[in-house]
């Protein structure tokens, strides 16, 4: 009983608000990085949100191996060649290089 109790204070103290990092689609994409299986991406944008209180607010990464990662990955390596403005959606936080880091959801390229 105490177990459940513990596990239970835990989940309800860890929430993930999630949500978009940039609200009007400004983000332009400066600069794509891979570390380790982590594509780290830094931009600017006109909107910066922060809705997980991350540390990085003007960065992302994407931690994904599956085919959905593939894709994301090109639109945004199609975002940055082009400078299209990309719209992006995050949930959670990605721990790594001693920093908290937006963990990339969604991206909209338009």
């Amino acid at each position: 009983m105490k177990f459940v109790l513990l596990l239970l204070t835990m989940c309800s103290s860890y929430s993930m608000a999630s949500g978009w990092l940039t609200n009007d689609g400004s983000a332009i994409i400066t600069s794509i990085s891979s570390e380790n299986g982590v594509v780290t991406v830094r931009f600017n944008a006109n909107d910066i949100a922060d809705p997980d209180q991350c540390e990085q607010a003007n960065a992302f990464v994407l931690v994904d191996d599956t085919k959905n990662g593939d894709r994301q990955f090109s639109i945004l390596l199609a975002a940055k060649s082009s400078k299209t403005p990309i719209k992006v959606y995050v949930n959670g936080c990605y721990e790594g290089w001693g920093q908290k880091w937006p963990r990339l959801w969604s991206v909209i390229s338009s």
